[in-house]
């Protein structure tokens, strides 16, 4: 699978950023967006960051649902969004808030079944300093 994304700073400045699979073994999954490498792997309770130690993804999604993260806390604010994007338009999607524990900062990401992330939002206060959104997903060319 891969995904491309648009990602725009506070400027308009915009560049593209593809994130390819880069290995399947059972329930762990290797990707690689840009030059970072992620691993995750899928478990009883969720999607988890090994290297991180932390949720990602913990099930079940339910508005108001809290965990903690590698940096802070994170909550369901929303489940069954719409969301509107240059990839398509996705139904059932859960969207996500993250935070350190003090501070002015804020992750939005808004992830739908069977795509992944096609959202993503940094915030300092109320000002939004960057935004990815998908343009597009698919299977990997073998």
């Amino acid at each position: 699978m891969t995904w491309t994304h648009r990602i725009t700073d506070a400027n308009g400045t915009a560049q593209m950023r593809i994130t390819r699979v880069l290995s399947v073994e059972g329930g762990r999954a290797r990707l690689r967006s840009g030059t970072t490498e992620y691993v995750y792997e899928v478990r009883p309770g969720g999607l988890f960051l090994p290297a991180h130690g932390a949720w990602l993804l913990p099930w079940p999604l339910e508005v108001g649902r809290r965990w903690r993260t590698a940096g802070g806390e994170a909550r369901v604010v929303e489940t069954g969004a719409r969301m509107d994007t240059p990839a398509g338009t996705f139904s059932g999607c859960v969207v996500i808030e993250a935070a350190p524990p003090e501070g002015q900062e804020r992750l939005r990401q808004t992830f739908c079944k069977g795509v992944g992330p096609v959202r993503v939002e940094h915030f300092v206060g109320d000002r939004r300093v960057r935004s990815a959104v998908l343009l597009a997903f698919g299977r990997a060319a073998p």
